[in-house]
C-alpha cells in the first residue's frame, strides 16, 4: 500500500508543477491607470502586495471635451511589465495609427532596439 501512494505521488506532483507553471504564463492586460508605481520603484495592481506581469495599455482619449475619462477604443501605449518593471516592448502610436516610438526594455533598463 505504501508503495502505491509513492507512486501517485510521484505523478501527482509534476503534473501540479507544470499545471502552476502554466498558468503564471498567461498573460494579463489591464489598463495602466490600474497600476500603482510605487515608493520602491516598481508597478503593482491597486490592493496587490505582488509586482506586476504583463502588459499595461494606454488608450487614447476620447475627442468629447465635457468627459475626461471615456476613451475612443484606441491604444495609443502599450507597455511590457515583468516583475514590476518594464520589460520588453514600450510602444507609442501616432494618432493615425502609424508608429510614433519603440523602446525595449530588460528588467526597468532601456536595452535592445529603440525606434523614435
Amino acid at each position: 500500500m505504501v508503495g502505491g501512494r509513492l507512486i501517485i505521488m510521484k505523478l501527482i506532483i509534476p503534473i501540479l508543477i507544470i499545471f502552476f507553471s502554466v498558468n503564471n504564463l498567461q498573460a494579463k492586460t489591464i489598463e495602466y491607470s490600474d497600476l500603482q508605481h510605487r515608493l520602491d520603484g516598481m508597478y503593482y495592481e491597486f490592493k496587490s502586495e505582488t509586482p506586476f506581469t504583463g502588459t499595461a495599455e494606454i488608450y487614447r482619449k476620447s475627442s468629447d471635451f465635457m468627459s475626461d475619462t471615456s476613451t475612443d477604443g484606441t491604444i495609443f501605449q502599450r507597455i511590457g511589465m515583468k516583475q514590476g518593471r518594464k520589460h520588453g516592448e514600450h510602444i507609442v502610436w501616432n494618432d493615425n495609427g502609424s508608429l510614433r516610438e519603440k523602446e525595449n526594455y530588460i528588467n526597468g533598463k532601456k536595452g535592445g532596439e529603440q525606434i523614435y
